[in-house]
């Protein structure tokens, strides 16, 4: 059985590791590039939790261009009509 003490670590840890995916979608919302110093805190979290793997994807995710939309069709407020 885990203590209390671990416990409230690795949820602290787990709030942590959502809040810095949070700042940097805000980030990619608005086209900005990924930060470096919030990707290597979200590595260095995702290390503790065992999350290496999800938190590399969802960083490439992050460096990928969105498509671009079929010639001919209009884009309005970023959605493709």
């Amino acid at each position: 059985m885990m203590d209390l003490n671990s416990t409230a670590e690795h949820l602290q840890l787990a709030e942590r590791y959502e809040l810095l995916k949070l700042d940097l979608l805000e980030g990619a919302r608005y086209g900005r590039p990924v930060c470096p110093l919030l990707a290597g805190d979200l590595a260095t979290v995702a290390e503790q939790l065992g999350l290496e793997y999800e938190a590399q994807e969802f960083l490439d995710g992050l460096q990928q261009k969105p498509a671009e939309p079929e010639p001919g069709t209009l884009k309005i407020r970023g959605v493709v009509v």
